[in-house]
């Protein structure tokens, strides 16, 4: 697949960073195409179908999908959705896609409430597991299942949550399964209960996953990257905005 990546960008066609042609991403087998119209977009999605009917390959239409990305204004943009087709299949426009377990929507306004809820039920469903199946389990044997079970979220750096209140949420969410896994019961200074036993409390998680986030990007020569990197448009995004907020 190497060879169609090439394909695509010495196409011409496509978006562009500086010199950089960045109109195809790749993970593993899976394929996201920029363009910045409608028919650049086709025109990619040709190349590509050319590519595989010589090689005997063939996308799956079910699991493909178009998405507009606008960041001009506040608003999502509204269009009336023109036809894209893979091997002669109309694509279906959404608004929203999730892709390895995060959702990528359209528009400036996008928050992860949806998936930080999601999360949040799975921790609440795993400290009752753990405090029923470990509830005679020594206090060392605690700590590290806490440590294992509970201080790492999966896409945290990334989290941006819709309002204060679902932030605040996700916080006593975690206090909560501390209290669960421990046996806490009464008035007790959660805050103090995380760092006697040398865990992160729901600010520190935060922080910790968004700065080492930042900070791979910030080390990476991706050509790509480092453009972007160096742009106003990356210090105007809405995760530099939750970054600095959560900082400073």
């Amino acid at each position: 697949m190497d060879e169609l990546g090439f394909l695509l960008s010495q196409s011409g066609v496509g978006c562009r960073i500086g010199s950089t042609s960045c109109n195809n991403l790749w993970y593993a087998d899976d394929l996201c195409l920029l363009a910045p119209s409608v028919t650049a977009l086709q025109r990619l999605i040709d190349i590509c179908c050319d590519y595989v009917t010589k090689h005997n390959i063939a996308f799956n239409s079910r699991k493909t999908v178009c998405m507009v990305l606008d960041f001009s204004s506040s608003k999502n943009c509204c269009f009336e959705n023109p036809m894209i087709c893979l091997s002669g299949t109309p694509l279906t426009w959404v608004e929203s896609f999730t892709y390895l377990g995060f959702s990528i929507a359209t528009g400036k306004r996008h928050n992860d409430t949806e998936e930080i809820e999601k999360r949040l039920r799975e921790l609440r469903i795993k400290a009752n597991m753990v405090a029923a199946r470990f509830y005679n389990a020594s206090i060392d044997v605690k700590r590290l299942i806490f440590k294992t079970y509970f201080s790492q979220i999966y896409c945290l750096g990334l989290w941006i949550p819709g309002t204060a209140k679902l932030n605040s949420k996700a916080k006593v969410t975690l206090n909560n399964c501390l209290r669960k896994v421990f046996g806490i019961k009464g008035i007790v200074s959660m805050s103090q209960e995380f760092v006697r036993n040398g865990f992160l409390t729901w600010g520190e998680l935060r922080r910790k996953s968004m700065y080492s986030l930042l900070e791979r990007v910030a080390s990476c020569q991706n050509e790509i990257i480092v453009s972007l990197f160096n742009s106003k448009t990356f210090y105007n995004n809405p995760f530099m905005t939750e970054y600095f907020s959560l900082m400073y």
